[in-house]
């Protein structure tokens, strides 16, 4: 079979991009050809996952700019403009280069406008979207003009997608049973299938405890923002030191968006905390290399993300499942949807999203209590190992997403 994969945000050192790469080089295990097309591709981004990929870069002479340069709310809505038709731009470009002969053509997130294109030139060819959330998801502002302006833009955004581009889409790539049923709504078949991770790079045997432990490491990974709250997990480690315990924390949280008023506001709060000593900021990222050592030498992953109301909550992660192939034990949001994985007091341990006090009170039962922490850590990387892999997604995907 000869798949495309398409994406438009393919340069930034995040989840996407891993699953992009990692699912390609699973297809082409099997047998399959597989292009990738991209506006902003850069081989230097995970050169480890993208080795050996056949990967076009589309420029159409200006880069996509995901990040806001200025505060200034006029600004940023032209801002947004420019945005919005750089990435129209790429996809019509990417329509025109792309090879006429695919028989599936995978579009992720907002690539999902490349799909009318698709079937005009290629009416045979599967349109498969993965979508990791909806793409046109309400994202809480803090100007409230913005964040009207943001609530009309999202509904216009999508009466516009229900016409003109999901009605071309024959399949829909879920990681939960929440999306599954608003593909389901939009005419859309749901494949609900859970991305893999690369076991083989992450894995580690589970470090059983014997003893309770006072020092830990609490370790979060994710591209920096605000809605990641990981000044929950810092507020988690104050509160565990004030109890007696060496806790440190170590955030992977690389600034893809230039973040600087959050960014500022932490380190502001990791000081109030008294933590400047015990809080190691990787703002930079880290390579997957690098990742798999951080994962293997911390003692227990947090994952604190939570978007406020009316989302209320956040969808899945893959470095928590890393995490878990590494053999340290979990902390999950009770309104993330990786429970439906890692099910709380099985594979995780659950807390209420931003109640530091709940995560610190959690991270101690895992330092106190050996037994639930081995037992947890085996579970979970067990899900990882037996339904969490490339192969097996691909092997799924292309089982699922029969022509039509």
């Amino acid at each position: 079979m000869k798949i495309a994969i398409v994406c438009l945000n393919l340069g930034w050192q995040t989840g996407g991009p891993r699953l992009i790469f990692s699912s390609a080089q699973a297809l082409k295990r099997l047998g399959h050809t597989v292009k990738i097309y991209a506006p902003d591709y850069d081989p230097n981004t995970y050169p480890e996952l993208s080795a050996g990929l056949d990967a076009q870069k589309v420029s159409v002479g200006k880069d996509v700019s995901w990040k806001y340069h200025s505060s200034n709310l006029l600004f940023r809505i032209m801002e947004k403009v420019k945005r919005e038709r750089t990435l129209q731009a790429s996809v019509r470009k990417i329509a025109r280069v792309m090879d006429g002969d695919f028989d599936m053509v995978n579009v992720h997130d907002y690539a999902y406008t490349l799909a009318p294109r698709v079937r005009e030139r290629n009416p045979r060819a599967t349109v498969v979207w993965t979508m990791n959330d909806v793409p046109y998801m309400y994202m809480p502002k803090k100007n409230l003009v913005y964040d009207l302006l943001t609530r009309l833009y999202n509904w216009w955004t999508a009466r516009r997608a229900d016409t003109a581009y999901l009605p071309h889409i024959s399949y829909g790539v879920v990681f939960r049973e929440h999306n599954a049923q608003w593909l389901r709504a939009h005419g859309i078949t749901p494949i609900l299938l859970w991305p893999g991770i690369n076991c083989e790079t992450f894995y580690a045997p589970v470090r059983a405890l014997t003893a309770p432990q006072k020092s830990c490491v609490l370790l979060g990974v994710g591209a920096f923002n605000r809605f990641r709250r990981y000044d929950d997990i810092i507020a988690a480690a104050a509160m565990l030191r004030k109890k007696g315990y060496d806790a440190r924390v170590l955030l992977v949280c690389k600034d893809i968006w230039d973040a600087a008023e959050d960014k500022k506001e932490i380190l502001r709060k990791t000081k109030e905390l008294g933590m400047e000593l015990y809080v190691t900021f990787l703002f930079e990222g880290a390579s997957e290399r690098e990742l798999a050592r951080i994962y293997r030498e911390s003692d227990v992953f947090v994952a604190s993300t939570h978007i406020p109301p009316p989302r209320s909550g956040y969808s899945w992660g893959l470095a928590l499942f890393e995490a878990a192939a590494a053999g340290i034990p979990i902390v999950l949001s009770n309104r993330n949807d990786a429970q439906e994985a890692l099910p709380g007091e099985k594979g995780s341990l659950l807390f209420t999203p931003c109640e530091p006090k709940e995560i610190a009170e959690q991270v101690e039962r895992f330092m106190t209590n050996p037994a639930l922490r081995n037992a947890l850590c085996e579970y979970a990387q067990r899900v990882v190992k037996e339904k969490m892999n490339w192969d097996y997604y691909a092997r799924e995907l292309i089982a699922q997403a029969k022509p039509r």
